[in-house]
């Protein structure tokens, strides 16, 4: 990263970074599902981001990412089977595993597992609050919208990763 932290096209495809993840966000939030237009759009997105900050090796970082993607779909995407066949129900939705593997496209390893971390703790501590508003027991088969704290997880991960730590 040359100059000014956020300057130039790091900027701008950082703050379409940020507009997607509300999009998600509130998409999610509202009907629980997270379109895969959006989805893709992240992931192009990233893969925009991938040519303009590694040129020399773009080719490498682009492989690199989408074997990043792909693992880590397939292991959410995994997890999610397994929940469902132990569980008799739903746990994770498609739509967050692909929000992984878009995510991949963006985040190294280290912030991608910060991002899952963060989207875990946050949806717990979401679901607290709930609870304590509503002033009644938490229903354990209600859902609830991953993604809605997922994708702010990705930016704020995407944001610490680009500022250093």
């Amino acid at each position: 990263m040359t100059g000014q932290l956020f300057m130039g096209a790091e900027g701008i495809l950082g703050a379409l970074l940020a507009l997607l993840m509300m999009a998600i966000a509130v998409a999610d939030w509202r009907a629980l599902i997270i379109p895969n237009a959006l989805n893709a759009c992240v992931a192009g997105l990233g893969l925009v981001e991938i040519a303009l900050e590694r040129s020399a090796d773009w080719g490498a970082a682009m492989f690199e990412a989408g074997a990043r993607a792909i693992v880590v779909a397939g292991l959410l995407y995994g997890l999610a089977a397994l929940y469902l066949r132990l569980r008799g129900r739903s746990g994770l939705g498609l739509g967050d595993v692909k929000l992984a593997g878009a995510a991949a496209f963006w985040l190294d390893w280290r912030a991608l597992t910060w991002s899952i971390e963060l989207a875990a703790l946050s949806g717990l501590a979401l679901a607290f609050v709930m609870r304590l508003r509503s002033g009644q027991r938490l229903d354990p088969f209600a859902k609830m919208p991953f993604g809605a704290v997922f994708a702010p997880s990705i930016w704020l991960c995407w944001l610490a990763s680009r500022a250093g730590f």
